[in-house]
């Protein structure tokens, strides 16, 4: 039978945003009697419950990273490649295991840790106006649902390793290459989506068409973007060995992703720097949009060859 690293993990993350989507519904339709008190009409729910989902949609999608990464790693390491109809079923009931649970676990939390967290900080006099301690809290909270969820879909795949129908996997040359270009392309990902979410996402204020816009906006941001990076790094990991390198793909990616905001930090400050010199006649709108895009692409090419650089210095044959 064929066997594949990463089409049971991307089976995951679809089980999983479906049976996320279907419990939302049926909490707010069923037991969320305040939401369906707030609207009259069929049609004003549908249109209530759509932009729940879809907030709730973008929101997992940092989840989704983490679920498709550890997934794809407990697979490999025990052995789960095969998709045949008794995995892809075994798949389903460890999706709505990690649902069930991630969810239950999101309502204990903002029940009865949350109010809890809030008065600690506010007796330190840690305001909700301080920005930058809300960023901090904010950060702690992804890490602590980060940490579940990778504990959650690890503890599972291993309770239910025996009902999957294994084989050994001895992986080629090129898969092990592949492999680890995913992983590390993965955790790149969630360290992105993650400080990108904490900064600029602010979804429950958000109009339908507004969610619908940034969706797809994000969608095609991050295809364009990982589709760059997997032809950039496609021959970059030349000196990995069929054993997976876990630590060294989670130390590297971190090192590179904080290096590229450095960058980013170094390169908008050196471009206000010159803005702040340029004579005021010349600047016009025509001329801050194409000095926009130059600042754009300067980052873009900088970054992708940051990243080249540091991927064949831990992971290329010298």
């Amino acid at each position: 039978m064929k066997t594949t690293l990463f089409k049971l993990p991307l089976l995951l993350v679809v089980f999983y945003w479906l049976l996320y989507s279907v419990f939302t519904v049926i909490y707010l339709t069923k037991f969320d009697n305040d939401f369906i008190s707030l609207y009259v009409g069929t049609d004003q729910i549908a249109l209530k419950i759509v932009k729940q989902v879809l907030i709730n949609f973008l929101l997992q999608i940092p989840n989704s990273v983490i679920l498709f990464t550890i997934s794809t790693i407990a697979f490999n390491q025990y052995s789960i490649s095969i998709i045949n109809r008794k995995n892809i079923i075994n798949t389903f009931l460890v999706a709505i295991f990690i649902v069930l649970s991630y969810m239950v676990f999101r309502w204990s939390y903002y029940s009865y840790s949350y109010d809890w967290i809030v008065s600690k900080l506010r007796f330190l006099n840690i305001k909700d106006g301080d920005n930058f301690s809300a960023y901090i809290f904010h950060l702690a909270e992804h890490l602590i649902f980060y940490f579940f969820i990778t504990l959650c879909t690890y503890l599972s795949i291993k309770l239910c390793k025996k009902n999957y129908i294994c084989n050994e996997i001895i992986l080629t040359e090129t898969e092990s290459q592949k492999l680890h270009m995913v992983l590390f392309i993965c955790f790149y990902n969630c360290f992105f989506i993650t400080m990108s979410y904490l900064l600029l996402f602010d979804g429950m204020y958000y109009s339908l068409s507004n969610l619908i816009f940034s969706i797809v906006l994000l969608a095609i941001f991050l295809s364009i973007v990982n589709l760059i990076g997997y032809f950039l790094l496609r021959k970059c990991f030349t000196a990995v060995t069929e054993i997976l390198a876990l630590k060294k793909v989670i130390f590297s990616s971190l090192i590179t992703f904080i290096l590229n905001c450095l960058l980013l930090i170094l390169i908008l400050y050196i471009y206000n720097y010159i803005y702040n010199f340029l004579p005021f006649d010349i600047i016009s709108n025509t001329f801050k949009l194409f000095y926009l895009w130059m600042f754009l692409i300067t980052l873009l090419i900088s970054s992708c060859l940051l990243v080249r650089k540091m991927t064949k210095l831990f992971f290329d044959k010298h």
